[in-house]
């Protein structure tokens, strides 16, 4: 049973922040891997196009007056469509949260705590994990919707702090790789697969009729966000020096140094790293039982916590170290991208017509 309702502003906000999360990894390289010097360009490029095919998802969306995205796949396939398709939803889903936790795990106790365990990180993370899913996602987004305004307000003061290291003849040639860089802008689309989430947001909202603002909204300023990450990156780091690392804001931060009491802002990193951690595998484990829940037919999805985390950690085994992980990291990027844009538009253009053909 629902109790609270996500406003326009909570959803938009829960939605920036899960797509940013990505510009902590390596994923600003992918731009840059593409574009060389004009990364920022394949970045506005990439954005646009995302856009567009958001409003084509939009326009199908609209055509159904279903309950939630798991009653559109239902009308569209049947009953046997819809459990398979839930399934391997939840797989995809809870394959990205291991092989996630397994690179935020591994990358925080490499960073800071290299004396402790890793585990012991791992079992930190996992505990926020567990608070969430019992909580719920509506009081995450509630809590989200505070610290999305910190999270900006550390990645603003970076990109200030680095104005100084700022070395403009980075950008040149401005174009880059040319025409046939920003032509592979559409492989990069997968930045924003956390849309996904807002489908399954939809039930929550006040206003339902708010999708297609919240979607357009959070595309424009998480857009914002890795636009001037790809332009910082690049004017801090030249290319093709720049494909080399491994997390582009952290070598954004360690060129920092602006006074005695202030001389690093890894501290930033870390900060944003582990609000981006908690919020994005939170929301992550929250979805992903509520696929199971809507796929299934369970009447508490709280009863399953125990089993998800048992088969999450089980799945941790594959990937002893973020080199490992990053082959099932890159896959699971296109894999989402795919099911947002293709099977997900599809499938309410089927339900729609369905829908039309019963009546």
């Amino acid at each position: 049973m629902i109790f609270l309702k996500v406003s326009e502003k909570e959803a938009v906000r829960l939605i920036v922040i899960l797509v940013i999360s990505k510009i902590f990894f390596w994923d600003i390289n992918r731009f840059v891997y593409y574009s060389a010097s004009a990364a920022w360009i394949n970045a506005v490029l990439t954005t646009a196009f995302t856009a567009l095919l958001f409003l084509i998802l939009k326009y199908a969306y609209s055509k159904n007056n279903c309950a939630d995205v798991f009653d559109c796949i239902k009308t569209a396939y049947g009953k046997t469509g819809l459990i398979i398709a839930g399934t391997l939803l939840f797989i995809m889903q809870i394959l990205n949260f291991t092989v996630v936790l397994r690179i935020y795990s591994n990358t925080i106790s490499t960073i800071t705590l290299t004396s402790m365990p890793s585990y012991f990180v791992l079992i930190f993370i996992l505990i926020t994990v567990i608070a969430a899913g019992y909580y719920g996602i509506e009081n995450l987004i509630k809590l989200t919707s505070v610290s999305c305004w910190v999270i900006v307000a550390f990645i603003t003061a970076l990109f200030l702090f680095d104005i100084p290291h700022f070395d403009f003849t980075n950008i040149f040639p401005v174009f880059g790789n040319g025409l046939s860089g920003f032509l592979k802008c559409y492989k990069n689309v997968g930045f924003y697969n956390e849309l996904l989430f807002l489908l399954f947001l939809v039930p929550l909202l006040k206003e339902r009729k708010n999708f297609g603002k919240i979607g357009f909204k959070s595309i424009a300023y998480s857009g914002i966000i890795i636009i001037l990450t790809a332009l910082v990156y690049t004017l801090t780091s030249p290319y093709p020096a720049n494909t080399q690392f491994y997390l582009p804001v952290l070598e954004i931060s360690s060129e920092v140094n602006i006074s005695v009491i202030f001389q690093r802002a890894e501290s930033i990193f870390l900060i944003l790293w582990i609000f981006t951690c908690f919020i994005y595998l939170g929301a992550s484990f929250c979805f992903m039982l509520y696929t199971f829940e809507k796929t299934f037919g369970i009447k508490d999805k709280k009863a399953i916590i125990g089993a998800v985390l048992i088969i999450s950690v089980t799945l941790l085994d594959l990937f002893e170290n973020i080199n490992e992980a990053n082959p099932l990291y890159r896959f699971m990027f296109y894999a989402f991208a795919v099911s947002l844009f293709v099977f997900f538009t599809l499938t309410f253009f089927i339900s729609a017509h369905r829908r039309k053909k019963e009546k």
